[in-house]
């Protein structure tokens, strides 16, 4: 048995492994890229592949960097990781969604996986993305606090543009009425222009962001040819 095992090892390392990566990866690239000719079995099956190795990369890296660590702690002092128990009886609470008869017993879990990613959320939105604006948008604009010249100058325009944009793009979200008399007439005007400043800054942003993926994806295809007629047709000597 130990001398089939040792042949058989060693005519599987013979095997030219990397030549036969290059041939998988490429058949399945060509197997993603017929979905270009419409959704077909051949395509079905590679998004099967994808996501059943996705999966189970996704549990081998659970295990080892999450669960097997946690376990050794606890095995080696228990008193001291006992919460890791609740944690686990948690867990094991969410398996009990897939039967229909003891689902309820997942409702736990689920609220306070949904509380701890809501209370994640704000905090992130608002440590993240309210406060650092703000403080952005609320600076110096003279030049001498920057140094003065013409690197001060540069500095202040740059801050009023940008405190500038963000109240434009506030103006924008204020839905007043209309129809105004007097002083509110002139205000309503006022905001009126800001806010169509402030969509078209919108929609510059939106369209940078879309330039941005899509950039991503041609960079991503460029990639595969390169790959499929270097290092797999070898057509252009490989990737570089």
């Amino acid at each position: 048995m130990g001398n089939t095992v040792g042949l058989l090892s060693e005519s599987l390392a013979r095997l030219p492994w990397e030549t036969i990566g290059v041939w998988v990866a490429a058949l399945l690239t060509l197997a993603v890229y017929t979905y270009l000719a419409g959704n077909n079995p051949l395509y079905l099956l590679v998004q099967h592949v994808f996501v059943g190795m996705a999966v189970g990369y996704a549990v081998v890296v659970v295990w080892h960097s999450l669960l097997a660590p946690r376990v050794a702690q606890f095995m080696s002092a228990p008193s001291s990781y006992w919460h890791y128990v609740v944690f686990l009886v948690l867990g094991l609470a969410l398996l009990s969604r897939a039967f229909p008869r003891f689902s309820w017993l997942g409702d736990v879990p689920l609220a306070y996986l949904f509380g701890v990613g809501a209370a994640l959320s704000i905090a992130g939105a608002i440590a993240g993305s309210l406060i650092p604006q703000t403080e952005a948008s609320m600076v110096p604009l003279l030049p001498a606090y920057y140094g003065g010249g013409t690197i001060g100058v540069a500095y202040a325009l740059d801050r009023a543009l940008v405190s500038l944009g963000a109240i434009a793009v506030l103006a924008y979200f204020y839905f007043g009425a209309k129809k105004q008399e007097g002083v509110r007439r002139v205000w309503s005007s006022v905001v009126g222009i800001w806010s169509g400043a402030g969509r078209w800054l919108i929609i510059v942003v939106f369209g940078a962001l879309f330039a941005s993926v899509a950039v991503g994806r041609i960079a991503l295809l460029i990639g595969r040819l390169h790959f499929l007629l270097g290092d797999w047709l070898k057509l252009t000597g490989g990737w570089r």
